[in-house]
């Protein structure tokens, strides 16, 4: 392993990973968790377009908004709230 992979596993390791966590925990401190929670779910859609330059197509996001909308109400339901 030459120098430059061994640089970009020191940045995974310590920069990416220490500014992931530090801004996480931010949110969670000033936001409840079940707010900031499904922003985690976003985390592959942004890699793809970050690493591959892949947006998803229109019926891929047509379903990601049905199930988030799907996901609301069995939520609500299941807690017994109108």
């Amino acid at each position: 392993m030459g120098i430059a992979a061994w640089f970009a596993v020191l940045y995974l390791a310590w920069g990416a990973t220490l500014l992931a966590y530090s801004l996480w925990r931010r949110l969670l401190q000033r936001h409840a968790a079940a707010r900031v929670a499904p922003f985690s779910l976003l985390v592959p859609v942004v890699g793809l377009w970050a690493a591959f330059g892949e947006m998803p197509l229109l019926w891929q996001w047509v379903g990601a908004v049905l199930m988030g909308l799907v996901v609301n109400q069995v939520r609500g339901w299941w807690r017994g709230v109108q």
